[in-house]
């Protein structure tokens, strides 16, 4: 009895126990299945973001690329906008010094247009005149005063008649004016050309004025030999 009584306290000679559970199977079926699915959910929600961030990266490099290529388009124009602007400048560096040219060669023309038209009308008597008889003739006398000390002349000869014979003779050149308010004349300022033409000759000279002279008029004479010719006088306006 006392050993019956030892093993029931040591447990040994107890009657063996069964635990039932508290769920019934469905129920432990239906929540083994919902964790399964919780757990497909969330590998499903990882491999989408898994593709987002590839293909995140994929895009970046894509716009990376654009960039780049963007980068050198824009490089190139840079280039291409600076060799126009060099060009621009040189063109109007060109064009600056083809302008002054341009102007220093209207000048030029300007004087030469001037000469033009003193030769102009220093030779529009050369037509000879009908009515007129042959033989050399003073046709145009023209005077301009070089400072005080100098006077410059200009004489037109010519032959009116049709297929003249050559022709020769000397030309006198005489100052008239006053020196101190009287008449001034002096063998200084007499000047004789020879001279020869055919149809026509143009002459013409310097002669010194002496000092303390107003020169009034030129007085031009034609000779041939002994034989005066013609006289023409230019008056110079007061």
């Amino acid at each position: 009895m006392r050993w019956r009584r030892f093993k029931r306290q040591l447990g040994i000679g107890t009657p063996r126990v069964d635990v039932a559970p508290a769920l019934a199977w469905p129920l432990r079926w239906a929540l083994a299945l919902g964790v399964l699915a919780m757990a497909g959910a969330m590998a499903w929600w990882a491999f989408q973001q898994g593709k987002a961030i590839a293909g995140l990266e994929m895009n970046l490099q894509a716009e990376v690329a654009r960039l780049r290529e963007l980068s050198v388009a824009q490089a190139q124009a840079l280039e291409q906008a600076k060799t126009e602007i060099s060009t621009a400048k040189s063109q109007a560096v060109a064009f600056a010094a083809e302008q002054d040219h341009l102007v220093a060669q209207i000048r030029r023309l300007e004087t030469e247009n001037q000469e033009l038209r003193a030769d102009l009308d220093f030779f529009e008597r050369l037509i000879p005149t009908s009515g007129r008889s042959g033989g050399v003739q003073v046709r145009s006398v023209f005077a301009e005063r070089l400072g005080q000390a100098q006077l410059r002349w200009q004489v037109l000869l010519m032959q009116t008649a049709r297929n003249p014979s050559a022709a020769s003779g000397e030309l006198e050149v005489v100052l008239v004016g006053k020196k101190a308010g009287k008449p001034w004349s002096m063998p200084a300022a007499v000047e004789r050309r020879p001279f020869s033409l055919v149809q026509y000759v143009r002459l013409e000279g310097l002669v010194a004025v002496p000092a303390q002279v107003t020169v009034q008029s030129v007085v031009v004479k034609l000779w041939q030999g002994k034989s005066l010719r013609g006289t023409q006088t230019f008056v110079f306006e007061s």
